[in-house]
């Protein structure tokens, strides 16, 4: 047994221990071979009112806020 087989089957064992794989970058798509790392949502304007709303003096939001807390 070659070295490389030697080494990638003893690497495949330990991952799939840990539930990855190794996969041949042959049968994925071109989106999974370069996958985007950030928001992929657009962002869209708020409702009229709505920034004045979403403030920290709030005391609805306070409520929310603490509600959570405990």
């Amino acid at each position: 047994m070659s070295l490389k087989r030697y080494l990638r089957k003893g690497l495949s064992s330990i991952l799939r221990r840990h539930g990855f794989e190794i996969v041949s970058s042959q049968l994925l798509y071109e989106w999974q071979k370069n996958p985007i790392n950030g928001p992929s949502y657009k962002q869209s304007p708020l409702p009229n009112g709505a920034s004045s709303y979403l403030v920290q003096s709030n005391p609805r939001l306070r409520e929310f806020q603490d509600s959570y807390l405990t």
